[in-house]
């Protein structure tokens, strides 16, 4: 899975992060945000099928309840790339993909994979609104869950040099 997040004939297929308010996607003229990749199927369910049984461990051990995931986004963060503060309660991350516009439910976690170390770029920090010291470093394959919702607002600060990649997917 790596290997093709990471792979140049890819290059073209990489587009602009775009933000959702309501039912209504909405650009934001900020040419420093992310570019983002929906894969093809048998990577996305590859991918989801890992996504789910972290998941499982995690929901069984902290009582967190959820009933399916999206169709995982992966994230690539370039020099001078970020991502602006938001909390994950957004209508278009219920879609499993650009071509299927089908809700799915209302977002409770969040699950961010590292797909590179962290000393594979500067900058690119991850961070929450509510607690700026906190400044979770996560290194290939380390794998960070939080609630979806507020007061879990939270931000990728500028990637300096390297390139930051991750995959995400949200549980509901």
């Amino acid at each position: 899975v790596v290997d093709y997040v990471k792979s140049e004939k890819l290059n073209s297929l990489w587009r602009d992060h775009g933000w959702t308010y309501g039912k209504s996607d909405i650009k934001i003229d900020n040419k420093k945000e992310l570019k983002v990749l929906f894969p093809e199927k048998e990577i996305a369910d590859t991918f989801n099928k890992f996504s789910s049984h972290v998941l499982k461990l995690y929901s069984e051990e902290l009582s967190i309840p959820y009933f399916g995931l999206n169709r995982v986004r992966f994230n690539l963060y370039n020099p001078g790339m970020l991502m602006l503060p938001h909390d994950d309660h957004i209508y278009s991350i219920f879609k499993t993909g650009p071509e299927d516009n089908t809700p799915k439910g209302i977002p409770v976690t969040s699950l961010i994979f590292a797909l590179s170390d962290s000393n594979e770029y500067t900058g690119g920090e991850f961070e929450f609104s509510f607690m700026p010291e906190f400044k979770p470093v996560l290194n290939f394959g380390d794998v960070m869950l939080f609630p979806s919702a507020y007061p879990y607002r939270h931000c990728v600060k500028e990637v300096i040099t390297g390139k930051r990649y991750t995959g995400v997917v949200w549980a509901f």
